[in-house]
């Protein structure tokens, strides 16, 4: 991922050295919450369905590198639920997510310039998973009785949607991301704990709708 860094840094920096931004504002800082229904995973109440939601805060940093192109960073939590049914053993588990992106604008109106508008976004998300056992049993487990590490997933990012600007200032957002698990990763062979782990976080990831809020600074 590092490697992947490097070289949109450099392509960014070349190419798009001269960008005016939105009335000369190219740097913004946004957060958003995503969401979609528990259906047949705990929420981080142990709770499913489709009145059970699953939850997604992130916060990051966007910089406009081209009339209709932005580069962003963004760093997310996401706390959720995990029954292994063989032990009928609880864990609640924490992920922190980084990821780095771009975002593509199209453009209805003539003149108009990013981040306004329709906008598709694609990047790569890492995600660092822990876990810890809440009950065991149907009794409440001593604190950190035990504790689950698996090993982090990478996940390609893609997203859509749209946003507005208000008093040439401030961003609203909404739309719908994707976390597409690509990278070797396999649902099919199921291996233990930390496999159940990974894959209920994989399947928290897949698919959620997104609102968002940010401001220009500079």
């Amino acid at each position: 991922m590092k490697s992947v860094i490097i070289i949109v840094l450099l392509c960014s920096s070349g190419l798009f050295a001269q960008v005016p931004g939105f009335q000369g504002k190219r740097f913004s800082v946004e957060g958003s919450l995503m969401f979609n229904t528990a259906l047949s995973n705990y929420n981080e109440n142990f709770n499913e369905g489709l009145a059970a939601f699953n939850k997604r805060f992130q916060g990051g940093v966007e910089y406009i590198i081209g009339r209709n192109v932005s580069l962003g960073g963004s760093y997310g939590i996401f706390a959720s639920g995990l029954e292994d049914f063989n032990t009928k053993s609880k864990y609640r588990l924490t992920s922190n997510i980084g990821g780095l992106y771009l975002k593509i604008f199209k453009f209805r109106k003539k003149g108009a310039i990013a981040p306004y508008g329709m906008y598709g976004k694609i990047g790569l998300l890492r995600v660092m998973i822990s876990g810890v056992l809440v009950e065991t049993n149907g009794s409440s487990a001593a604190n950190g009785t035990e504790k689950l590490n698996p090993a982090p997933l990478t996940l390609l990012n893609y997203g859509f949607g749209k946003q507005f600007i208000i008093k040439g200032r401030f961003i609203a957002r909404v739309g719908a991301d994707f976390g597409l698990n690509i990278f070797g990763f396999s649902f099919s062979s199921p291996s233990g704990i930390t496999w159940l782990a990974r894959k209920r976080v994989a399947n928290g990831m897949f698919f959620n709708l997104e609102a968002g809020m940010g401001i220009l600074i500079f």
